[in-house]
């Protein structure tokens, strides 16, 4: 059993491979969509992921998990730090599916930020109407910034009811929740940052098909600056860029423990 922590878009074409070389396969997604999505593709089991180590941890056991391929945003997220450990604790091989950086024009609007902090901080030098594109992730930290106290915050996230749900508790108006599964053409996200007079855009460098480009191009296009949160890397974990070669690290993992059960056998 492969267990595909699924987030990512390439994610599905992730599982359509594994399936068709003859894998059982397991998606851990955040989402009611992702869940849909990653069903669509071919799954044979999909569970919602859990926050707390002790059940990941629980699941990767019962279910007889032999592989992990994190298939998440490329930032860090709890639940890629939860389930590597689990995977190292346990001798069970952690691969990452990552995405490459986008290959952003240099522009005097662009600040970039090393952490959701520095993002808050930074955003608020600029304009009334903060205009996040980074989803729910972090949100409260820009809601609760003593320098955005007295700024809009608008959010765009995927039209998920669990993700609308956090944004309202955590008190942000309707009518500044935009709810629209991405990506966005350049032209789709001028007219929304128009709509919305965004004074500033924070964004992720979410890689070449994460629409980054598109943004950062939109924002600056109408002169908006824009602060660009550096994507931290995860350390440990073998990383492929390329499907090909991330399957070819598949195989090889399941030859080396084919191997080894042999062995134990003799």
């Amino acid at each position: 059993m492969i267990m595909v922590l699924y987030g990512i878009g390439e994610s599905r074409l992730l599982i359509e491979s594994l399936k068709n070389e003859g894998f059982n396969v397991i998606a851990v997604t955040r989402t009611d969509y992702g869940g849909s999505l990653a069903g669509i593709s071919g799954a044979d089991a999909v569970v919602a992921a859990p926050t707390e180590p002790g059940r990941m941890a629980g699941i990767i056991s019962d279910l007889g998990v032999r592989q992990v391929v994190d298939a998440t945003h490329p930032f860090a997220s709890p639940l890629s730090v939860i389930t590597r450990d689990i995977c190292t604790s346990e001798g069970i091989p952690y691969i990452r599916f990552g995405r490459g950086e986008t290959d952003l024009p240099a522009s005097p609007l662009v600040h970039s930020a090393y952490s959701w902090e520095e993002a808050a901080l930074k955003a608020s030098s600029f304009g009334d109407s903060v205009f996040l594109t980074t989803g729910s992730n972090s949100l409260e930290i820009f809601l609760r910034h003593r320098d955005l106290k007295d700024r809009r915050i608008v959010v765009r996230v995927i039209p998920d009811h669990r993700v609308i749900k956090k944004c309202q508790d955590l008190g942000v108006s309707p009518r500044d929740i935009v709810a629209m599964q991405g990506p966005f053409s350049v032209k789709l996200n001028k007219t929304l940052f128009q709509a919305y007079r965004a004074g500033v855009v924070v964004t992720r460098d979410g890689g070449p098909s994460g629409g980054t480009y598109n943004k950062v191009r939109a924002a600056t296009d109408l002169n908006i600056p824009v602060v660009m949160i550096q994507r931290e890397a995860l350390p440990g974990p073998e990383c492929h860029y390329d499907l090909g070669k991330l399957m070819e690290a598949v195989r090889k993992n399941t030859l080396t423990q084919h191997a080894g059960v042999c062995r134990y056998y003799d």
